[in-house]
């Protein structure tokens, strides 16, 4: 569980390989992992909104990848909609204690 200033979300596997899921307070997306040289990329292929259904073509979707770089976990999220624009952009790296 990811708790962030005023909300939480949680994101779980589900039961076939290479899919995430994740829930985001009234919104669900399911993402494909898909692999892309060095980085793995999460594209969205599926979403809901209060438990409904959406055409894949209004769903949120950017650049979201990972990646080891430098010894480190480097992460990307940029996400926007057809209907918003730019929703979030973040980007930063992890790396363990001590190294």
């Amino acid at each position: 569980m990811q708790t962030f200033a005023f909300s939480s979300s949680a994101a779980m596997a589900r039961s076939a390989p290479g899919w995430r899921s994740f829930f985001a307070t009234t919104s669900a997306f399911a993402m494909a992992v898909v692999p892309d040289g060095a980085k793995l990329r999460f594209v969205i292929r599926g979403w809901r909104f209060f438990g409904i259904p959406l055409p894949l073509v209004l769903a949120p979707g950017g650049d979201i990848y990972e990646e080891e770089r430098e010894s480190r976990f480097h992460f990307h999220v940029e996400v926007g909609g057809p209907l918003t624009g730019l929703i979030v952009r973040y980007a930063g790296w992890l790396e363990e204690e001590g190294g």
